[in-house]
């Protein structure tokens, strides 16, 4: 038979102490009444002395049959609802013999909920506090049309609030006020203890991030020497150093030197990302001429169009346009990044287009458009996430390691500006970084 989870999940291995326990609060608690019904008894309040014995002996059988069945492990859920399901229905009867809707003992229920409550999950309890609601509400109106006769209360029975009375009622108080309070104040402690552990869980896992991130700084750090070198060594060969070089051998060391800058520029991402995630990312501010520094961004993305060769790179500078006054390298490296990314999903033929426009009066708008292969409307939340690759497949027709944009965000979060797409597949994408002309203005925007 199929359960719902949350009443599968009582059951489970790792629950097993909690249903052990709630066996052995089970006797307690019929321990508990049995000498608070012989009590009354002995003062007069009780004077129905087999249904004492008949409530607590279900309860005492139901909860036997629940021990046996968990130490067997055979029936552990079936026994353990049948266990819950006796408590109710004892309760209800002691209720009933008590004074149905004006006994003193209503408050009992709270004690089963309680307990509930601290051993399984919310479903659960609300199942049982349901069930106990349906329970008395069923008792009061078969009261209420005479099939189930009503029977005075203690009170009632006395004349009074004699002595014998107020002494049981007390010790009444005790045990459904008492039990409650203690459950009540396990379960605060239950929570604050999974929330400590969950802080200190948190602490390691965040000082265990600054140490993988600071790793990854050095080793990066380190990547750069042999790189260099591959780079200068593949200039040496080509300029005749090493002996005369055919013009295929030099194309090929064009292409080892293509490559090699490439492996570079991804080094300089996972670099400039392990520093921001270790809070070392610096920041240093210049006059920056968008006149000069654009040519330079589009010269210098040419060498990563490889066999697109045939791609179109316009650029589109608004007239007039001031100078902004930010990091040079870092706005340099979004827009070769965007750049980059234009160039890998555009085809032969395609065209790319980065333009510069005033946004206002306080910042600049830098947009790089292209009529690639777009991106699907369901990855565009996505897209920033680093490592994150809208097609993640082995078989996928681009490559790369889903980096660029994570840094683009990056490094325009730390440049106090904003990016945003637009994209329609099959058609092409536009990236808009808008950044502040300074500094001054990127704080008071904060």
């Amino acid at each position: 038979m199929r359960y719902p989870a949350f009443l599968a999940e009582v059951a489970l291995p790792q629950n097993r102490k909690n249903l052990r326990f709630s066996i052995t609060s089970g006797y307690g608690t019929a321990l508990v009444f049995a000498l608070l019904g012989l009590g009354a008894r002995s003062f007069g309040l009780f004077p129905f002395l087999w249904p004492l014995y008949a409530l607590v002996g279900f309860k005492v059988v139901t909860n036997t049959l629940s021990y046996l069945s968990l130490r067997n492990e055979v029936l552990v859920l079936e026994m353990a609802s049948l266990n819950v399901a006796a408590d109710l229905l004892a309760m209800t009867g002691a209720v009933y013999f008590t004074g149905g809707p004006e006994s003193p003992l209503f408050a009992i229920y709270g004690i089963e909920i309680s307990i509930v409550a601290l051993l399984t999950n919310r479903g659960t309890t609300l199942l049982v506090g349901t069930s106990a609601i349906a329970l008395y509400g069923t008792m009061v109106g078969l009261i209420h049309a005479g099939i189930f006769p009503a029977i005075p209360t203690p009170a009632t029975r006395v004349g009074g609030l004699t002595g014998g009375y107020v002494i049981m009622e007390f010790l009444l108080v005790v045990v459904v006020l008492g039990v409650p309070t203690f459950y009540t104040a396990a379960i605060i402690q239950v929570l604050r203890e999974k929330e400590r552990a969950l802080e200190e869980r948190n602490r390691e896992l965040v000082e265990a991030s600054k140490h993988k991130s600071q790793f990854m700084a050095n080793v990066t750090h380190e990547l750069r020497t042999p790189i260099h070198g591959i780079c200068g060594l593949s200039d040496l060969v080509s300029a005749g150093i090493y002996g005369p070089v055919t013009e295929k051998q030099r194309d090929a060391q064009q292409k080892i030197k293509r490559s090699a800058q490439s492996l570079l520029g991804l080094i300089d991402d996972l670099l400039e990302l392990a520093r921001a995630d270790v809070g070392k990312t610096t920041f240093t501010v210049s006059r920056i001429d968008l006149g000069e520094l654009l040519p330079s961004v589009v010269a210098s993305v040419k060498w990563m169009q490889g066999t697109k060769g045939q791609q179109r790179i316009d650029l589109d500078l608004e007239e007039g346009l001031p100078p902004i006054f930010t990091d040079r390298g870092k706005l340099t490296q979004i827009l070769i990044n965007l750049l980059a990314n234009a160039v890998k999903f555009t085809p032969d033929g395609g065209v790319i287009a980065l333009r510069a426009r005033a946004s206002g009066a306080a910042m600049v708008a830098l947009r790089v458009e292209d009529s690639g292969v777009g991106i699907p409307a369901a990855q565009l939340g996505k897209i920033f996430e680093a490592f994150h690759q809208v097609d993640a497949t082995a078989e996928r027709e681009y490559g790369g390691a889903g980096l660029g944009l994570s840094l683009v965000r990056q490094l325009v979060d730390v440049m106090g500006g904003d990016v945003s797409v637009e994209s329609v597949e099959g058609k092409g994408s536009t990236f808009t970084v808008t950044l502040p002309r300074s500094q001054r203005e990127a704080a008071a925007a904060e």
